[in-house]
């Protein structure tokens, strides 16, 4: 496969020989503010609980606490880009897409985020 240059959420790096997404890639991506974490897939060790909850699979996820989890704990986590979005997992039991964000769509959150500052 090869190492690869490539750019995502503003970030530029490349990944390595085996295709993965160097974790300081993966962080700086995280707190670029320009992506959207998704969850994918996520097991516990109550199967009908995860079950019910249709596997977390949907909910949106903050990227600064992802990639605080990271920092914590980073062991075992795999990043890798798949299909315009990259994907992100932690052993077999939590898998999450991350969406690179349109630049108006950055705008529009910043717009909201400065209207709560000046309620406040």
């Amino acid at each position: 496969m090869g190492s690869q240059s490539f750019e995502f959420a503003g970030v530029k790096t490349k990944s390595t020989v085996k295709g993965w997404v160097r974790k300081a890639a993966v962080l700086k991506i995280l707190r670029s503010g320009r992506v959207r974490v998704v969850t994918c897939r996520q097991f516990s060790d109550d199967y009908g609980f995860d079950s019910a909850e249709g596997f977390r699979n949907g909910r949106e996820r903050d990227p600064l606490e992802v990639a605080l989890s990271i920092e914590e704990d980073g062991l075992g986590w795999r990043a890798w880009f798949t299909e315009g979005h990259m994907a992100l997992t932690r052993g077999d039991w939590l898998s999450l897409e991350i969406y690179a964000l349109p630049l108006q769509s950055i705008a529009a959150k910043n717009g909201a985020r400065s209207q709560q500052g000046a309620r406040a």
